[in-house]
């Protein structure tokens, strides 16, 4: 079994400084922003498997075709080409939509 194993920390942010500008043709408005990231982090470790795997912790109820990580993922395997996968384990403890 190979044991290697990627460990990754995606840290929250607050934004103290937000200036909405005018609207694109593209339907996005444009921004003028200052974001701070700050010291609470969702973890997230990788290892190699034989097929894609994902275990969340912390992030009960959202269906996992819907998970940010799974889609990222899945589109990586696809990409890649390969007959392999990885085993994801999020560790969820930023809230849901809150940076």
């Amino acid at each position: 079994m190979n044991t290697t194993l990627l460990r990754i920390y995606s840290c929250a942010k607050i934004n103290p400084a937000l200036s909405v500008r005018g609207k694109r043709a593209d339907g996005y408005h444009e921004i003028q922003t200052v974001f701070q990231t700050i010291d609470l982090c969702d973890e997230i470790e990788i290892r190699p498997s034989e097929r894609l795997e994902l275990q969340c912790q912390g992030l009960p109820g959202v269906p996992r075709e819907e998970n940010l990580v799974w889609k990222a993922a899945s589109r990586l395997c696809a990409a890649a080409g390969g007959n392999k996968g990885a085993a994801i384990k999020l560790k969820k403890k930023i809230p849901v939509g809150a940076g």
